[in-house]
């Protein structure tokens, strides 16, 4: 890969609910480690139910929520949307869906099966 290039990274975020009125978007500080020293030269933003992944050269789907199927909460609700927004979005593109998404296969095989 040409370290030059500019790399444009999306990231879906963990959910966090602090207190009952406020909910959190948050990820480790070890991605910036990570993608330090994978790319010389990235920019990422943070993807939510409404984000535009066109232009995008990867998009990294944290964990740190439980499905919402096995756990019915307000943050895994919108984890879960956010999820299969991308989903559908990628689907949309004709570019292999495998360049885009990096997420667990469990998370796949369930939201898939929810989600058509």
């Amino acid at each position: 890969m040409n370290q030059k290039k500019l790399v444009k990274i999306g990231i879906v975020p963990t959910i966090r609910k602090i207190n009952s009125k406020q909910i959190e978007y948050c990820f480790d500080n070890s991605f910036y480690k990570l993608f330090n020293k994978l790319f010389k030269n990235y920019d990422f933003r943070i993807l939510d139910e409404k984000s535009n992944i066109s232009g995008l050269n990867i998009i990294f789907i944290l964990g740190g929520n439980d499905l919402f199927y096995f756990k019915k909460t307000i943050e895994n609700k919108i984890k879960e949307n956010i999820c299969k927004n991308i989903l559908k979005k990628c689907l949309k593109k004709k570019n292999s869906i495998n360049r885009y998404l990096l997420w667990d296969a469990v998370y796949w095989k369930i939201l898939w099966s929810k989600t058509f």
